[in-house]
């Protein structure tokens, strides 16, 4: 029987290079060998762009009915924009706050619980 998918997703590497995050795929690879050492599925996406980011996504809504259990461990930019959520991936400049909705994963409306962080 299948325990739980988990998608995990690291981003270091942003258009910007002030933006890098030393180890945000370091913590993504980490969570995700942990994660598969107690028997949990994974789909480990690091470094992506709009299209790679939308189809781990996609895989990801795709497989869950198969699961009795679903993960989403994400490392990387997020912002608020107007009370509003949303993950960054790789290589995007804002320039207004609008441009938000189309470059940006808006998390609003998903349920999150957040158990813990064990690299903190």
């Amino acid at each position: 029987m299948k325990k739980a998918l988990a998608l995990v997703i690291g981003n270091s590497n942003y258009t910007n290079e002030d933006d890098f995050l030393a180890n945000s795929v370091n913590d993504a690879e980490e969570i995700a060998k942990t994660f598969q050492g107690v028997g949990i599925d994974v789909i480990l996406k690091t470094d992506c762009k709009r299209v790679e980011f939308e189809k781990a996504i996609k895989k990801f809504a795709s497989e869950l009915e198969s699961y009795p259990t679903a993960i989403f461990y994400y490392a990387g930019h997020a912002f608020q924009i107007e009370r509003e959520n949303y993950l960054s991936r790789q290589s995007v400049l804002l320039r207004s706050g609008r441009a938000a909705t189309f470059h940006l994963f808006r998390v609003d409306g998903y349920k999150f619980f957040v158990l813990f962080n064990p690299f903190s």
